[in-house]
């Protein structure tokens, strides 16, 4: 059974960038950020049941060849 989208919110940043966070039924959940690749994950907190779940993002750096 596909899970179902239960909401969608946007949060509006700085120079028209924006989060797009998406709740799913099975408790799921995923964020989009516009233009903003690349990055890479700098921090994730993930406690346990019914805690608080944290998750850092910055610009990846790029090395030339």
């Amino acid at each position: 059974m596909a899970k179902r989208l239960l909401k969608s919110v946007r949060v509006d940043g700085p120079e028209g960038r924006y989060v797009r966070v998406v709740f799913y039924d099975d408790g799921s959940l995923r964020f989009r950020v516009t233009n903003a690749g690349p990055m890479v994950i700098t921090e994730a907190y993930i406690q346990g049941k019914n805690k608080h779940v944290i998750l850092g993002v910055a610009p990846a750096t790029t090395t030339s060849n």
